[in-house]
């Protein structure tokens, strides 16, 4: 596909119906061309934009070409898996990167054209999913969606900090669940950087230990334009917010010396000789006016 491709939309009332159906059929559900002829030719597939509209064929190609770049994924590990299909969405949206931006396109992909491969990985999990969750993993611009956010993964921090493998999951999960960080691309990245240059230096972190560091990352954003272009400047903030992060707060050895240290500066100040002010003069008091009893001859 060129750049001028326009993806397909799933409407909202066909995904809903779709995720109901997948669900009632204990989430297992075989691709279907009739299923993708039928989203194509809804009168709202595609927006009133320039562009040629993607067609059945292109789109059947694209499945064809997706699904042999995952096959050569090991289908014993969820990782490999994901690093696969990854890969391919990110390649298969290059050139079309705002097409795969719009949470329909997401519909149309996992509940229309490849509902085989997505149902697939929802249940490769360990546990069985709630409905709730089962729901969230289909639902376009879910920060959950089992293709959305691997394929955020790859736009974001480039094939060479995901091919790496050096990001957990729960590293992601705390960049990429915090729209205020993932929207800013260069942002995201330098954090991500962050992280793993200290990860690498004091030892990887649990998902809470991740998110109590990401909390004052996450709110410089709320005080600060983080939308420059100057890489040194986000770095910056990036480093003093963490180090922040970073310091032992409470009664942890290094809170408890200085403590110590600002009692000492209290006690010191509280034994220097005192200085008091130099008494002023009394102020005369002014007379006091007669009262209207006093003037018509009361007391």
């Amino acid at each position: 596909m060129n750049q001028y491709t326009l993806m397909p939309r799933l409407s909202p009332t066909a995904a809903r119906q779709q995720r109901i159906f997948l669900w009632e059929s204990d989430g297992v559900m075989e691709f279907d061309r009739g299923v993708v002829e039928d989203a194509v030719a809804a009168p709202d597939a595609f927006p009133s934009t320039g562009g040629a509209p993607a067609t059945v064929d292109e789109l059947l190609r694209l499945r064809e070409a997706l699904l042999e770049e995952v096959s050569v994924a090991p289908q014993s590990s969820m990782a490999d898996f994901d690093l696969a299909l990854g890969r391919a969405l990110f390649t298969m949206s290059s050139g079309q990167r705002a097409e795969f931006a719009h949470p329909q396109v997401w519909d149309f992909l996992a509940l229309a054209l490849l509902p085989d491969l997505a149902t697939r990985r929802i249940r490769s999990s360990q546990t069985a999913p709630s409905r709730k969750s089962f729901q969230d993993r289909l639902i376009g611009g879910n920060r959950r969606h089992v293709m959305e956010r691997l394929w955020k993964r790859w736009v974001l921090f480039g094939p060479e900090i995901v091919e790496s493998r050096r990001p957990s999951e729960d590293l992601y999960a705390a960049i990429l669940e915090r729209p205020s960080l993932w929207r800013n691309p260069a942002f995201a990245r330098i954090v991500m950087e962050k992280f793993l240059a200290e990860g690498t230096a004091r030892g990887e972190k649990t998902g809470e230990g991740y998110r109590q560091l990401i909390m004052p990352i996450r709110a410089a954003t709320g005080f600060a334009d983080l939308t420059t272009s100057d890489v040194d400047c986000l770095r910056s903030v990036v480093d003093h917010q963490y180090q922040e992060a970073s310091e032992p707060r409470g009664r942890d050895v290094r809170g408890a010396k200085s403590s110590t240290m600002a009692v000492d500066a209290v006690a010191s100040e509280s034994l220097a000789p005192v200085e008091f002010a130099p008494e002023s003069a009394p102020q005369p008091t002014a007379r006091r006016r007669p009262t209207l009893r006093r003037l018509f001859g009361g007391r």
